[in-house]
């Protein structure tokens, strides 16, 4: 949400020997030979800060170290597309510990086909306020909130997508080759084996609520508890979203 002034914008041209990731990689695998080698070095005479030192990306945004929260699906919009307060603390923390960057998943740009219900979305409906806030947190700390755009097509959300469901494709083809209907493979899902199905996603998805709650020292659901509660928010949130998107 915070972004790089476009006017900044301009192409970098790195070599081995100046690029800002490879450069300290290849001084940090030149320290460690030295020391298979049995030269002894003090660690500290060879400056190397690698995950500490500020990163500046083609566009001019200058991170202030390398460490990138990656995106993941948190689930914890409110079920209209907007942020909740759990959902600002738990990026809080994320830059409380850090993080340069933070990427928020699954950000849908179009309310029909959602990935969850727990999903943000961005369109007029959306709360400005509310995102503001969600991306304000990264002023206090020299960092960024970003959002991963999202949208889930043939793998919305059964229950809250309203837009059409996948097909397969049909053209018209010459007859030496196959109809591309026999081709198609309609993409699934993921699926975990272990009982009950889906409990691992269903945990750590309720351990990130915990995390935005302060509360993880007292967590410890098992998995079959953790899907009755992950499934239970997720019902609340269905008609939530189907109230607003669906109508």
């Amino acid at each position: 949400m915070q972004s790089g002034d476009r006017s900044q914008r301009r192409t970098c041209n790195y070599t081995a020997d100046t690029h800002p990731v490879i450069l300290p990689a290849r001084r940090a695998n030149q320290m460690r030979w030295l020391k298979d080698k049995g030269n002894v070095m003090n660690e500290d005479s060879i400056k190397i800060d690698a995950l500490g030192s500020p990163l500046e990306l083609p566009c001019g945004l200058v991170l202030p170290n390398r460490l990138v929260k990656a995106a993941m699906s948190d689930s914890l919009g409110d079920g209209e597309g907007n942020p909740t307060e759990q959902q600002v603390r738990l990026y809080e923390r994320w830059l409380e510990g850090g993080a340069a960057l933070s990427i928020i998943g699954e950000v849908q740009v179009d309310p029909r086909y959602p990935e969850k219900p727990g999903n943000l979305v961005l369109d007029d409906s959306t709360s400005a306020l509310k995102l503001q806030r969600l991306a304000g947190v990264a002023a206090g700390h020299s960092g960024h909130v970003w959002p991963q755009l999202g949208h889930a097509g043939a793998l919305a959300h059964s229950s809250i997508r309203s837009g059409p469901k996948p097909t397969q494709v049909s053209l018209s083809e010459s007859k030496s080759t196959p109809p591309i209907s026999s081709r198609v493979v309609l993409p699934r899902p993921p699926t975990f084996v272990s009982p009950p199905p889906g409990g691992i996603t269903a945990w750590y998805t309720m351990r990130l609520t915990a995390l935005a709650e302060d509360r993880e020292q007292s967590f410890g659901p098992t998995l079959a508890e953790a899907v009755s509660q992950y499934e239970s928010r997720d019902a609340e949130r269905d008609t939530a979203w189907n109230t607003k998107f669906r109508q």
